[in-house]
């Protein structure tokens, strides 16, 4: 058996990229992500509050803060799951789904603005 085969026996997800978005006030596991941000990033700048779905029984709620470290934009994470999930993602998986494309909108939005102000 290939390492594909055993892999897609092991995890239906396998191979697929999962959607994710960033959540907004009328989305209804918003309040979830809420909670996350104020508890562990309460005094940071730009927290993006996200959900990351695989299927319809496996879904994650967290929040990402993006923060700059020297020239480079950085990252880090933390997750919920949605559902009770029998093997849940490890949270190194789960930041890589949206660590770039946030990155990348971060730099678009500091790109189109006349003034960019870092607080440090």
């Amino acid at each position: 058996m290939g390492e594909a085969k055993r892999r897609k026996l092991l995890d239906a997800n396998y191979g697929k990229q999962p959607e994710w978005s960033i959540l907004n006030p009328s989305d209804e596991c918003y309040s979830t992500a809420q909670n996350l941000i104020e508890t562990v990033y309460p005094d940071k700048q730009i927290v993006y509050p996200v959900k990351i779905t695989y299927s319809l029984k496996e879904a994650y709620i967290g929040a990402v803060y993006m923060f700059l470290q020297g020239k480079k934009i950085c990252g880090e994470c933390v997750w919920v799951s949605e559902d009770e999930i029998e093997k849940p993602r490890s949270g190194k998986e789960l930041q890589n789904v949206v660590l770039k494309p946030l990155a990348q909108k971060l730099k678009d939005e500091m790109s189109a603005s006349d003034v960019v102000l870092i607080h440090s």
